[in-house]
């Protein structure tokens, strides 16, 4: 007798999605990480700051933690290997629904920041 659980397509499903809800929790806990450490080490570089002795290795720190923080955010929603077999499917769009206006701007800054300026370096 074969004791072997048969893993139907919805538990695989299931199974796929509790994946990306995971994988997402930490994606954004790693995107507000980022965010907190480049508020706590005010690396925004005002126009009163470009003459300073700290302005280049702020401005590229803070270059840094910013693209850091928009990848990390990205993640969930940016459809990864859709040719693999084992991909866990982006983060379900339904759950944007559950932003304020003010938020899904900011969703919507980010994901075009993700993908014009900081994954492909267009104006």
């Amino acid at each position: 007798m074969n004791s072997t659980p048969i893993v139907t397509p919805e538990i695989n499903g299931k199974w796929k999605q509790l994946c990306r809800l995971l994988i997402s929790y930490n994606d954004f806990k790693h995107a507000s990480d980022i965010a907190h450490f480049y508020l706590e080490g005010d690396y925004v570089v005002d126009r009163n700051e470009w003459g300073g002795k700290d302005y280049f290795q702020k401005r590229v720190i803070g270059e840094a933690l910013n693209s850091g923080m928009i990848i990390s955010y990205a993640r969930p929603f940016s459809g990864n290997d859709k040719s693999s077999e084992s991909k866990v499917p982006d983060l379900p769009r339904r759950y944007l629904r559950l932003l304020s206006e003010e938020n899904k701007k900011v969703h919507d800054d980010l994901m075009e920041a993700r993908n014009i300026s900081v994954a492909h370096s267009e104006l």
